[in-house]
């Protein structure tokens, strides 16, 4: 008999998402990596904490080996370093690896790494974004040839496949921001959606909780003195007119996040 839910103040406005189908114990060593923590410092670690001590799961982000080769769902797993869950496939050569888990995939499903065209389109089977049909879901999108997955990697996020130009050697993918990226017709990308889609609504309910994961408490800037932030001094809640700056004094709202390569 399970004994009744206790909802205190640290517990009343909690919401998790569900993990019943997710591994509860350690992931397989040999995939994962120590991480590298510099020395304390201000700058670096302003808003990060100790938190739990949790591992680098290495992933296949580029997903060009073992062409043909199918492999299967052994379990899911979650990621402390990532907004979505990740899946352990087996090879049939023995072979394991970590990959982004899509969507409604589940312990069982079968994957497979194509060269060309298949026959059957799967999700989670990654090839070339030449052989996608226009209009498909997309995630784990490469920029260019041979770099890994670099976009559309966060949970839930996903990508439209618009239009093929052949004679550039282009292709358009719509982002969910409304963002639309022209990238080579030979980088690869996973069909369907990345997993965990309802990691907006998490709500952690109390401070400790997000301290275990190494985030610390958010200041506002016009709190602080002006030493420590260029919105900081003045009296009461007097700010001064000004754009939103962070504490190094540049502008980090209303501009273009999008990355520029040369």
């Amino acid at each position: 008999m399970m004994s009744p839910v206790c909802y205190t103040s640290s517990m009343r406005h909690v919401c998790l998402v569900d993990k019943s189908i997710i591994w509860h114990r350690k992931p397989i060593l040999q995939l994962t990596a120590k991480k590298y923590m510099p020395r304390r410092n201000v700058n670096v670690f302003r808003r990060s904490a100790i938190g739990g001590r949790s591992c680098f799961r290495v992933l296949d982000l580029w997903r060009a080996d073992h062409f043909g080769i199918p492999a299967t769902v052994v379990r899911l797993e979650y990621d402390p370093n990532r907004s979505s869950f990740i899946a352990l496939l087996l090879y049939k050569n023995n072979i394991c690896s970590y990959v982004l888990c899509p969507s409604s995939i589940r312990v069982g499903s079968s994957f497979v790494n194509h060269a060309s065209a298949p026959v059957v389109f799967n999700i989670g089977d990654c090839l070339p974004i030449q052989k996608i049909p226009v209009g498909s879901t997309i995630h784990n999108l490469e920029l260019y040839c041979g770099s890994g997955g670099l976009y559309i990697r966060a949970g839930g996020s996903f990508g439209t496949l618009v239009r093929k130009f052949n004679v550039l050697d282009t292709v358009i993918i719509k982002l969910r921001t409304g963002l639309r990226k022209a990238v080579p017709l030979s980088c690869r990308a996973t069909l369907g959606t990345v997993s965990n889609k309802n990691n907006w609504s998490i709500s952690l309910g109390k401070a400790g909780r997000s301290r275990w994961l190494s985030r610390r408490p958010v200041v506002r800037g016009v709190a602080m003195n002006p030493v420590d932030h260029p919105h900081g001094g003045g009296e009461g809640k007097k700010s001064k007119k000004a754009d939103p700056m962070n504490i190094w004094g540049k502008v980090f709202k209303w501009r273009s996040t999008k990355i520029k390569f040369s």
